[in-house]
């Protein structure tokens, strides 16, 4: 069960994915920011581990023998608890995805002009992308509870943290007052929670 769960997420989440770098370049027109130039090589190291993920989770399930893949604990109610993770983070994801619209970037795109996005998933979260990612990494220990993942998600979910500080950072200075009351009246990755 887990090799289908995985690739019915690496296909969902590439194809959310994809599909929102494809609106955003036909919204800005030739040659848009989409991954940011900002961004200095951690951020695009990031980026790649992060459109990565889907396949190493693939592979992780399919070669369960290798050391790194082979999972400490089989459990169907973590599969159970893994597949609505990822089924929810994808419908968050492209939910946030769609409601950017011509402000969808990777990274942090200091030249924006874009106005502040308090709509959809947004009128409840600072950083719903985030929270998507957030429960993939949740949901690939579960799904795969090996060494690999109890090493990667834990590491990649403080460069979650990181990245969203820094861009709540740029908010605030670009946007002000707005932008402080904004994360005033909404959580950061769990609604009414954190």
């Amino acid at each position: 069960m887990a090799p289908v769960i995985a690739v019915l997420f690496a296909l969902g989440f590439y194809a959310v994915t994809v599909g929102a770098i494809r609106r955003t370049r036909r919204l800005l027109g030739p040659g848009p920011i989409v991954c940011a130039p900002s961004g200095g090589v951690e951020m695009k190291v990031s980026a790649a581990a992060m459109f990565a993920f889907p396949a190493v989770l693939v592979a992780s399930t399919l070669l369960p023998g290798l050391r790194w893949f082979r999972p400490v604990v089989q459990a169907p109610a973590l599969t159970t608890v893994a597949a609505v993770l990822f089924a929810g983070g994808l419908v968050l994801q492209h939910a946030a995805m769609r409601t950017l619209g011509r402000a969808f970037r990777i990274g942090i795109d200091p030249t924006s002009q874009e106005a502040l996005v308090r709509t959809g998933p947004y009128r409840h979260l600072r950083h719903p992308i985030f929270a998507a990612f957030i429960a993939y990494y949740v949901a690939a220990w579960l799904l795969q509870p090996n060494l690999l993942f109890g090493i990667v998600s834990p590491l990649a979910m403080l460069r979650i943290y990181y990245q969203a500080t820094l861009e709540e950072r740029m908010l605030l200075s670009r946007h002000g007052a707005a932008y402080a009351a904004y994360a005033r009246t909404t959580s950061r990755f769990i609604p009414f929670v954190w």
